[in-house]
């Protein structure tokens, strides 16, 4: 009915306006009258004529104690438009008047990029599954591409996931471009399309990009893969594939070529940002090297550089020098400068591509900046320690102090690694303070006889599997509980000078110590008559596996539990990863809680709560179990940092 949709265009609802046209045409009715000609539930017609009432649409009068209703005329409704468009006018006046307001409240949050690591052939199943999760609802959003040696290889490490994975491309329709070396046998998936490229641009990895999401494959003898959930780097790396993928770019070899591309960056006037620098540079061409430094100098502007490891670049008063884990490289120099972006392989024939392109040049200098802007890095193997230890050391003068705490049992490799780094340390001028579990003492007499060293020990049964060090404004977290040691790196001032203060607390034994059950439980019903009503406090480490044994443990936690939730009192605690299973089936335990758990190699059999200015160290695996009480607002705050930074990277 023409009619009746014209009247819910100008803002009547469905019963409004069939009450309205049959009041138009009864001239005025009864509620019961128009229930019956509508078939609109009387309670419904009241609450209608109610509203066209309200916008002046219906009236009504009475007769015989009766209510009788009557349409307005028809001219009405322009009277109502108009009051509308009056209203909206005003509104408008009011919301330009506050929108200046309203946007510097408007702040909007770019996400940070999620990176996750993937390791063996489940690894490679996960990521996999993955690329079919997230292309096939809708293929052609998903731009997948893909290029580097080739993913033949990964087919022979894991043929049961590539063969469900193809089978899968081919039933979802998943089309694919990919650029892969030449000579070497591309996987051959269905709905795929392929391209060649020269060998020495293509390396020993092969990257994947599809939706906002990047995986880097290294096919070793135990297959990696970092997987980087971030729109700016997929897009980054797309606009690299389309760049080799139409070929449209200026080819130069040779050193000339390295020649020529130093000088149009000190031509173009604008700060470059390079990933992967080869240590060529100084070695084939010092004397145009030097020109290139003079020349940024000149024209005031800075190189950025991210670099795998220590010794690869010149350090001068133009450069600003960061270093990461060379999983994060490519075999190639990438540059970003101006609108212009490099790519330089110094395999022979040594060949620089260069191309000018103000949107690749944008998207490499953003995924530039988002490796630059990694607070922690993951540096993995004895490789990976040395090239940490390396780069801290880099980064300190003569009259610097290193400082170390929680080193216990190491592997032989480890221990002459760090005996050579304590001696270089030396050398340098760096002194160190050290800070040894007890039953590491013969360590720690070793390292009392290098120059400059300081050693003390912790506190008897204060014994953790990882080690801290702190070097000026940076944090190393080693887990040496492994065969293959993992370092995390934290570049944060606050974090790194939270940790100092926890080793100086622990340096002076600033501490008391509280044995056996029930003075420990005495700790924790103190910490909760000084809290108040919706106050909170965090705990973490240790688990079930840890806890559990402890004679007469579980029957305390539930009655302390009772207690805290009856007060209000809430808890957050992360969890060591291996308790997740038996907390999951005891989550009914958990009410006014927030429950997460650590990553796998962050394990520990010590717990830390903290709260207000004070904190705890407790070993539940000791006989009798025995607490540290620190009272500390420095030692709080740093136990704090620590929480936060474990809590960005803990999972429900």
């Amino acid at each position: 009915m023409v009619e009746k949709s014209l009247l819910r265009k100008i803002g009547m609802t469905d019963n409004e306006a069939e009450i309205y046209l049959i009041l138009l045409k009864m001239g005025e009715a009864l509620a019961s009258e128009i229930a019956a000609g509508t078939r609109i539930s009387r309670p419904h017609v009241y609450d209608s004529i109610n509203k066209l009432i309200e916008k002046g649409l219906a009236s009504y009068v009475i007769k015989n104690n009766k209510k009788y209703f009557r349409g307005a005329s028809p001219h009405k409704l322009l009277d109502y438009l108009k009051e509308k468009e009056s209203v909206i006018k005003q509104e408008e006046k009011e919301i330009t008047a506050a929108l200046p307001t309203l946007l510097k409240l408007h702040k909007p949050k770019e996400p940070k990029p999620i990176v996750e690591v993937y390791e063996g052939k489940e690894g490679m199943k996960t990521v996999l599954n993955d690329i079919i999760k997230t292309c096939k609802d809708n293929p052609e959003a998903a731009r997948f591409v893909g290029f580097g040696e080739s993913a033949k290889k990964g087919e022979a490490i894991a043929p049961y996931a590539f063969k469900k994975y193809m089978a899968q491309r081919k039933r979802y329709k998943i089309r694919g471009r990919f650029l892969h070396t030449v000579g070497v046998e591309p996987l051959g998936a269905p709905y795929s399309e392929y391209r060649t490229i020269p060998k020495e641009y293509s390396g020993k990895s092969f990257t994947t990009v599809y939706g906002n999401k990047t995986a880097i494959w290294m096919l070793l003898e135990k297959p990696l893969i970092i997987k980087i959930e971030s729109p700016d780097v997929s897009e980054s790396y797309r606009s690299q594939f389309e760049m080799m993928w139409d070929q449209e770019t200026r080819v130069l070899h040779g050193l000339d070529g390295v020649k020529e591309f130093l000088r149009d960056v000190v031509r173009t006037g604008k700060d470059s940002y390079y990933m992967g620098v080869s240590g060529e540079y100084q070695k084939r061409i010092p004397k145009e090297l030097d020109e290139y430094f003079d020349g940024l100098r000149k024209k005031g502007i800075k190189e950025y550089l991210i670099v795998p490891a220590v010794g690869k670049v010149l350090h001068t008063d133009v450069s600003v020098v960061k270093y990461v884990p060379k999983e994060y490289f490519t075999p190639v120099d990438m540059v970003a400068y101006g609108n212009k972006i490099a790519i330089i392989n110094w395999k022979k024939p040594i060949t620089v591509i260069m191309m000018e392109n103000e949107d690749v040049a944008d998207s490499l200098r953003k995924n530039f900046k988002m490796l630059w802007g990694q607070e922690a890095m993951v540096y993995r193997g004895m490789d990976g320690m040395r090239d940490a230890f390396d780069i801290m050391l880099e980064g300190m003068k003569k009259g610097d102090c290193h400082y170390g705490i929680g080193v216990h049992y190491i592997t032989k490799e480890m221990n002459d690694m760090l005996i050579d780094f304590f001696r270089r340390r030396a050398a340098k001028g760096v002194s160190a303070k050290v800070l040894f579990n007890p039953e590491a003492r013969k360590y720690g007499e070793s390292r009392a006889k290098i120059p400059l060293t300081e050693v003390r020990y912790t506190p008897k049964g204060l014994t953790t599997p990882a080690i801290l060090n702190v070097f000026g404004e940076k944090a190393l977290i080693t887990i040496s509980s492994r065969k293959e040691p993992i370092v995390f790196v934290i570049d944060n001032k606050e974090v790194a000078q939270s940790f100092k203060s926890y080793f100086n607390m622990l340096w002076e034994r600033k501490t008391g110590v509280y044995e056996g059950m029930d003075e420990v439980f005495e700790l924790f019903y103190r910490m909760l008559d000084e809290l108040k009503r919706g106050e909170t406090y965090h705990a973490m480490g240790a688990g079930w596996r840890y806890i559990t044994p402890v004679p007469g443990f579980l029957k305390a936690i539930h009655a302390f539990d009772a207690a805290r939730i009856k007060k209000g009192v809430h808890l957050n605690i992360l969890f060591n990863h291996d308790a997740r299973e038996s907390v999951k089936k005891r989550m009914g335990d958990f009410r006014k809680a927030e429950v997460k758990f650590t990553p796998p190699a962050l394990k520990t059999p010590m717990q830390i709560i903290f709260y207000k200015d004070k904190a705890l160290m407790v070993l539940w695996t000791k006989e009798p179990p025995t607490a540290f009480l620190i009272e500390d607002k420095a030692v709080a705050k740093s136990f704090r940092d620590y929480y936060n930074m474990l809590d960005k990277i803990a999972r429900p």
